[in-house]
């Protein structure tokens, strides 16, 4: 099971591939230093060394966020001034702190499993990556009482919608299940304004005394949270059906603008 104790936060180098699978699966996320990859594009080599396979996209982001993909499925993060769409994506192009969530906003659980995020330039103030074990969380509450993690099987638990006027886009499943073809326990959860927990809370009983207590201790300084800077060059690898990630709010330098390369992925490392 994952857990932060004894976190790593050494940055690997590709050569090391032992320690950077095994980080990932005891903690969920691991950090790479990407210095030694000579090609412009570092994303896809370490995708390549861990067995990743191609890039994947969202029908979402493919059909109303299409300006912010590269040509191989990679997303830009940052408010770019030579990039924009009719829709401004309020994670891609905005200061704001984000809160913690999985990627694929109205995805099926377990649809994409690994996440990949490169830091091409820091912001000039702020914007650190918070990540929350999940999975671990999860398990905290079922070893003090099994019946807390029943309702997040449930298929109405998490509805999680487009907020953006003029897009109906949504999912509804559960939070909490098995990958049909690895079979190991896996989440889906948020913590920000694409869910709209009140419809499971209507439906599921029991459901937002559990979510409650995620949330506590999702809260900043809780054993399950982490709170770091990801420095230029530093790519950070995520199971992203076991751990949330966000980040904090940032200032950025108009000349060198906070930005970031994103892949997801719907294989895990191997």
């Amino acid at each position: 099971m994952i857990t932060f104790n004894a976190l790593n936060l050494n940055k690997h180098t590709l050569n090391e591939l032992t320690n950077i699978k095994s980080t990932f699966y005891r903690q969920g996320f691991v950090l790479i230093d990407t210095s030694s990859i000579e090609d412009k594009d570092k994303i896809s080599p370490i995708a390549a060394a861990l067995n990743l396979g191609d890039a994947a996209t969202t029908y979402y982001n493919k059909t109303y966020f299409d300006y912010k993909l590269t040509t191989d499925n990679m997303a830009v993060i940052g408010n770019l001034p030579n990039r924009k769409g009719q829709i401004n994506h309020e994670g891609f192009e905005s200061n704001n702190a984000q809160g913690l969530h999985v990627d694929g906003t109205i995805e099926p659980l377990g649809s994409i499993q690994t996440s990949l995020l490169y830091c091409k330039q820091p912001a000039k103030v702020g914007g650190e990556s918070i990540v929350f074990n999940l999975i671990g969380a999860i398990n905290h509450l079922a070893k003090k009482d099994l019946s807390l993690i029943q309702p997040l099987f449930d298929p109405n638990a998490l509805k999680r919608a487009s907020t953006y006027e003029g897009i109906n886009e949504s999912h509804t499943g559960p939070i909490l299940g098995y990958h049909p073809e690895t079979k190991r326990l896996i989440a889906r959860f948020a913590i920000n304004i694409t869910c709209q927990w009140q419809d499971g809370f209507n439906k599921v009983p029991g459901l937002h005394r559990t979510v409650a207590q995620l949330f506590d201790m999702a809260k900043e300084g809780s054993p399950f949270t982490a709170k770091f800077q990801l420095q230029s060059g530093t790519l950070m690898v995520m199971d992203n059906s076991r751990i949330c990630h966000g980040r904090a709010a940032y200032k950025d330098c108009i000349d060198n603008p906070r930005t970031m390369i994103r892949g997801i992925y719907s294989k895990l490392p191997s």
